[in-house]
């Protein structure tokens, strides 16, 4: 049985740009994504972007976001205590009351057959499900349930460190990588993977990255190790069909410029519509 509901919009994954789109939409829009908390391509990944966050945004939802991550310590001066992200952005899914199924993941998108929008078949703690969307919306890096190109390049896995990490710290060479955080405290510390890699050899080549750390980070220690994966991607969007596009939100250099540009993909579509 296929479900047609209010919410003719299909937007994959809880990711940064996901909700920038939503958030402006919330009662046409239903969130699917395969994991258990938003943001899941920065905060779930450790990745704390390349530091450059501050610039002019168009969505003012974005800037009264970003001051509310800098009133709540979560962000200055472009550093995030990244997985602070989480509550902030599940209390703006709560009040928005936008439909979001964590835990839920795409079996298959198809086009319908009386070619008025795709069916979206997932599967959750509820079943399997059908469901038809005017449009669909992929935010994650590498798509499931319909075919897509791979648009990205590198594949990372992070862990977050604990302890004080002297200024100028640079490690971004020989697949090394290093993030600042919010605090003198804690910083990130990444690693380069071959794209075939599967999660528990990627933690141990982390691991193993880690205890051969150089001097200057001694004094550190593990203090989580991310659930998610890296990927560095185009950020250009890609429209196999009128109606379904990828526009992956890692493509994005800070989670502030990913909420950004899904307001812009979502405003922009809705004008170029008859």
């Amino acid at each position: 049985m296929i479900q047609k509901e209010n919410n003719n919009i299909l937007i994959i994954g809880a990711t940064m740009t996901a909700l920038g789109a939503a958030l402006e939409k919330p009662d046409e829009v239903t969130v699917i994504e395969a994991g258990a908390a938003p943001a899941p391509e920065f905060a779930g990944a450790f990745y704390a972007g390349e530091g450059n966050c501050g610039k002019s945004y168009v969505s003012e939802r974005c800037c009264e976001l970003e001051r509310e991550l800098t009133e709540r310590n979560v962000l200055t001066s472009g550093r995030f205590h990244i997985p602070a992200l989480i509550p902030v952005l599940s209390q703006r899914i709560k009040d928005a009351d936008l439909l979001c199924l964590f835990w839920t993941d795409i079996v298959d998108i198809s086009r319908s057959e009386n070619d008025d929008g795709y069916i979206a078949t997932f599967f959750n703690a509820s079943g399997l499900q059908n469901q038809l969307f005017n449009r669909v919306i992929d935010t994650t890096a590498a798509p499931s349930g319909w075919e897509a190109p791979r648009r990205w390049s590198e594949k990372r896995l992070w862990a977050q460190l604990h302890g004080k990490v002297p200024p100028g710290v640079e490690m971004n060479q020989q697949g090394i990588h290093f993030r600042p955080g919010r605090f003198d405290t804690e910083c990130y510390f990444g690693i380069e993977l071959a794209p075939e890699t599967e999660m528990p050899a990627a933690r141990r080549k982390l691991i193993n990255a880690w205890r051969s750390r150089p001097s200057t980070l001694a004094d550190t220690r593990i203090a989580a190790l991310a659930t998610e994966f890296q990927y560095s991607c185009s950020a250009e969007p890609f429209e196999p069909e009128p109606g379904l596009t990828h526009l992956p939100s890692a493509g994005f250099s800070d989670p502030l410029d990913a909420f950004d540009a899904g307001y812009r993909h979502v405003t922009q579509t809705e004008k170029e519509t008859p």
